[in-house]
């Protein structure tokens, strides 16, 4: 028999650009792999726009052994995290949900989103139990 196709659906991490002007590209987090965030040329995701950004402002990563992925910040002018700073050579592990922001003015941001979840939550699994 044939594995069931929902054992083969890849879980992985997105990051959604909040603010269309730095970037409309959503950011795939890949097992095993690091995104760049800056403004350099060689960064993954290129910020040119916003002067406070650092050419490599910071890494994310998520590990094939590790449940959530991480940020570590390499900024002068640190990464947030929701509303708390992580400063240079800071690492901060990312939950879905979360929004990863360059700029103290949120004017970077990003949404933190895990996908291909099994569906448990709500929709899929909803079973009226009336009685």
């Amino acid at each position: 028999g044939a594995p069931p196709a929902r054992a083969m659906a890849q879980q992985g991490w997105q990051l959604h650009p909040q603010k269309p002007l730095h970037s409309d590209k959503v950011v795939l987090l890949r097992e095993g792999a690091s995104v760049i965030i800056g403004r350099g040329g060689d960064c993954n995701v290129v910020c040119r726009k916003n002067k406070v950004v650092s050419k490599r402002h910071c890494t994310l990563r998520k590990e094939l052994d590790v449940e959530f992925p991480e940020v570590e910040d390499h900024s002068q002018n640190n990464t947030w995290v929701n509303d708390k700073p992580i400063s240079k050579g800071q690492v901060a592990r990312l939950h879905d949900g979360d929004l990863l922001s360059l700029t103290a003015d949120r004017s970077v941001q990003f949404l933190v989103c895990r996908v291909g979840e099994p569906a448990l939550d709500g929709l899929a699994a909803e079973e009226s139990s009336s009685g």
